[in-house]
């Protein structure tokens, strides 16, 4: 799998490519870096679909990451867009070029390799991928968590929607949010739990509510609205990358 690390900063790009190396050597995964100094330069390679991957920085001299970015789209590029910053306060541009992570300069290791995970599933490319056992029709299944959209309490009943069906289970909501260990769920309702790598945005005009990017809405609860606003962008930028 071929990554694409775009920065104009020689010393910053080096660094990225290095954790790639790293994350590779250590996941035991085919991950092969290519560095560029310029938007400009990533986008005479050409052929910008030969990478499942870019990390693109924002701040770039004369460039600028988020038109890179949307250049690449225009190019049918559909691979993960991973930005790289200095402020976290960028991430609402990331929403139209689908960016799925945000990495917050200073780059730690840990934080890196939270991007790359998330950068794998996106591709589809993750292996062996986590599950949560669920019984329906008395039978029990083995539900990758990966293709967990969002959980639903509806008269009384708990349905969970994956990417391409949904399922009716006896198992409470309380029961499900406890086997979620995984940071990439968020309860933004007494109803619902979302799985925020389905997110397209929150929209806080009047109430506010969770476009996913199925265009489905999602209501946020009132009392809690700035927590999961806040939750969102930090998940988005990284774990303790809002506190950098």
């Amino acid at each position: 799998m071929r990554i694409a690390v775009c920065d104009d900063n020689a010393r910053d790009r080096d660094l990225l490519a290095d954790m790639c190396r790293r994350f590779a050597q250590e996941q035991n995964t085919d991950l092969i870096p290519e560095t560029f100094e310029s938007g400009a330069a990533l986008l005479e390679r050409g052929v910008v679909n030969s990478y499942a991957i870019v990390l693109l920085d924002i701040f770039m001299g004369a460039d600028n990451g988020v038109e890179t970015a949307r250049a690449l789209r225009r190019r049918n590029f559909r691979g993960a867009l991973i930005f790289v910053t200095s402020s976290p306060e960028f991430y609402p541009e990331g929403y139209e070029v689908g960016a799925i992570h945000y990495l917050v300069k200073p780059v730690v290791y840990g934080d890196f390799c939270e991007a790359i995970q998330r950068a794998l599933r996106y591709c589809g490319m993750r292996p062996e991928p986590a599950t949560l056992p669920l019984v329906v029709d008395r039978q029990r299944l083995e539900i990758p968590l990966d293709t967990i959209r969002y959980i639903e309490v509806y008269n009384h009943t708990v349905y969970v929607y994956t990417q391409n069906q949904r399922l009716q289970t006896s198992t409470s909501l309380n029961s499900l949010k406890a086997r979620l260990d995984d940071g990439r769920f968020m309860q933004c309702h007494r109803s619902y739990i979302v799985n925020m790598d389905y997110i397209n945005y929150i929209d806080e005009s009047g109430d506010a509510k969770i476009v996913m990017d199925s265009k489905e809405i999602i209501p946020v609860s009132r009392r809690e609205r700035s927590n999961i606003k806040h939750d969102y962008i930090k998940y988005v930028c990284g774990d303790g990358s809002l506190n950098r």
